[in-house]
């Protein structure tokens, strides 16, 4: 996903659950995703990849509400990692 002149690694994800601060908050730290941008931004470091994109889909009986979240990353975050 491209945000500006910004460039992120987009993850799809589908819940029941409401798309609220408590849904995000399971992303920051996240194995996966950590996993995701570390390994997007190795193997492709003339991207300059900045994060994690999650965008996400409420399921519900009658539709569906869809959102998204930035997870930015800094190459101390990676080399913790």
């Amino acid at each position: 996903m491209v945000n500006g002149d910004e460039k992120f690694i987009s993850d799809n994800k589908t819940t029941k659950n409401a798309l609220t601060n408590m849904y995000w908050k399971q992303f920051a730290p996240n194995a996966q995703i950590d996993t995701y941008d570390l390994v997007g931004s190795v193997l492709f470091p003339q991207l300059n990849i900045k994060g994690m994109v999650i965008e996400a889909a409420q399921t519900m009986i009658d539709g569906a509400r869809f959102g998204s979240q930035i997870f930015y990353r800094n190459e101390e975050q990676r080399e913790e990692f």
